[in-house]
C-alpha cells in the first residue's frame, strides 16, 4: 500500500505529534508498505529517512513558531497546492492526515479522491490551557466539523479523545481507537553516579514543555510537602514557563532538591528514566503521553492524573497511579507510597516494561494498515 502521511510538524521540528508521525512512518515501511511524509520547513527539501520519502514545503514564519497562529495560517495558505503536487508524484491509495487541525483541514479543502483517514492527536480537541480547541471555540470546532465529515476515518489515540469527538461530532461515520507507536528507549549504561545522583535518594524525573498544562506546579508543590524526606526531583524539559517554575522551587526552598536540566540528549533522558525511582506528570490534560510508554519501558513506574490519554496507559496500583487534578496533596501520598513501600515499587518495576511492549511500532503499524484498507473499501 502508498500512505502518504501529512502532519505539520515532524521531526527535528514539533513536539510529540511529529515524534509519534516518524515512527508510525518508518513501521509502516518496516511491515511492508512505501510510505511519503508531507510537512513543513523553514526551506523546502526532500529527505530520505529509514526508508520514508519525507517531503518538507516551506511555511512563514519558521517551523519552530508552527503552534502559532501565523504558522498555522501559512501551514493552510501553502498546504493545499503542496499536497496536490504529493498527490500527483506519490499516487497514494491513502493520505492519514494527523492533527485534525491544521493538517486534516488542509486534506478535507484539497480536492483529491484519495480516502483520508483523519487522525486526532488531542489538542485540537480539548486542551484546557488553549482557547483554540474544538469544545472551547466555534471556528476550531466547524474547522474539525468539516475534517471529520469529509474522513472515511477519525482515528483517536484513547478513550478520552473518543468519548469527546463523539460528543462533538456525533454523526462521524467511523472513530477507531488507536494508540501511538512507542518504539523502548535504549538504556543508558551511567551509574547515578555518574549522572550526579545519589544511591540514597529517592529520584523522581518529569519530561515535558514547560507549559501550563503540564503542571510542574502542582509537582513542586508535592515535592515541598517531602522535603523531609530524601526525595529528588529531575524536570527535563524548556519552555515558557521554566524561569517562573526556577523562582517557584526557590521560594518553596526546593533549590538543592530540584534540578532542572533545559532540553536533554536522548542518551541523557535514558539515563535519568532509568536510574530514577518513579516518573511523575500531573497534567490537566494528555491525548496520549508518549513519555509514560517511554519511562515504563525502562522499568518505570508512573504517577500521573486521572483524566486523559494516561489512563489508557496506567493502569492503576499495577503501572503507578491516577491521582486528582491539581491534587498535590493526593500526589505526594501516591509518591510517598511508593518510597516507602519498596516491594510494591520493585513489583511495578518488573510489570512496566511488558506493559510498554504493547505499545510497539510495528504492533500499532499493523493496525494503522487496517484502518487504511478499511478507508479504502470505504465509499
Amino acid at each position: 500500500m502508498r500512505i502518504l502521511l501529512v502532519n505539520h510538524e515532524y521531526p527535528p521540528q514539533g513536539g510529540g505529534s511529529g515524534v509519534a508521525t516518524k515512527h508510525l512512518a518508518e513501521a509502516l515501511v518496516r511491515v511492508g508498505h512505501e510510505v511519503f511524509v508531507l510537512t513543513t520547513a523553514d526551506e523546502p527539501r526532500r529527505d530520505e529517512e529509514q526508508g520514508v520519502c519525507v517531503q518538507r514545503f516551506r511555511i512563514t514564519p519558521p517551523t519552530g513558531q508552527l503552534a502559532g497562529l501565523r504558522g498555522w495560517l501559512s501551514f493552510l495558505r501553502r498546504g493545499p497546492a503542496a499536497l496536490r503536487k504529493a498527490v500527483a508524484e506519490f499516487n497514494p491509495d491513502v493520505i492519514n492526515s494527523q492533527f485534525l487541525f491544521p493538517s486534516g483541514y488542509v486534506v478535507a479543502r484539497t480536492k483529491t479522491t484519495v480516502p483520508h483517514v483523519a487522525s486526532t492527536v488531542g489538542a485540537e480537541i480539548h486542551d484546557p490551557s488553549r482557547r483554540f480547541s474544538a469544545d472551547r471555540n466555534w471556528i476550531m470546532r466547524a474547522c474539525v466539523r468539516r475534517v471529520v465529515g469529509h474522513a472515511r476515518v477519525v482515528t483517536t489515540s484513547a478513550r478520552d479523545l473518543t468519548t469527546r469527538v463523539r460528543a462533538l461530532y456525533p454523526h462521524a461515520r467511523d472513530i477507531t481507537e488507536i494508540p501511538w507507536p512507542v518504539p523502548p528507549v535504549q538504556p543508558d549504561s551511567r551509574s547515578r553516579h555518574e549522572l550526579q545522583l545519589r544511591d540514597d535518594q529517592f529520584v523522581i524525573t518529569t519530561l515535558c514543555r514547560l507549559v501550563k498544562r503540564k503542571r510542574i506546579d502542582v509537582l513542586l508543590r508535592a515535592i515541598q510537602m517531602l522535603s523531609h524526606a530524601d526525595v529528588y526531583l529531575v524536570v527535563m524539559g524548556s519552555g515558557p514557563l521554566e524561569g517562573e517554575l526556577r523562582r517557584m522551587a526557590s521560594e518553596l526552598g526546593l533549590a538543592s532538591v530540584v534540578r532542572f536540566t533545559g532540553q536533554v540528549s536522548e542518551a541523557d533522558k535514558a539515563g535519568y528514566l532509568g536510574r530514577s525511582d518513579v516518573f511523575c506528570l500531573p497534567s490537566d490534560h494528555e491525548g496520549f503521553g508518549l513519555v509514560f510508554v517511554e519511562a515504563m519501558s525502562l522499568g518505570t513506574p508512573v504517577i500521573s492524573t486521572n483524566v486523559g490519554g494516561q489512563t489508557d496507559i496506567i493502569r492503576e496500583g499495577v503501572d503507578g497511579f491516577l491521582v486528582p487534578l491539581a491534587g498535590h496533596a493526593a500526589l505526594a501520598k501516591r509518591i510517598e507510597t511508593l518510597r516507602t513501600d519498596r516491594f510494591m515499587l520493585s513489583k511495578m518495576s518488573q510489570t512496566v516494561p511488558e506493559r510498554a511492549r504493547e505499545f510497539a511500532p510495528d504492533v500499532i503499524a499493523r493496525r494503522f494498515a487496517e484502518v487504511y484498507e478499511r478507508a479504502r473499501r470505504t465509499l
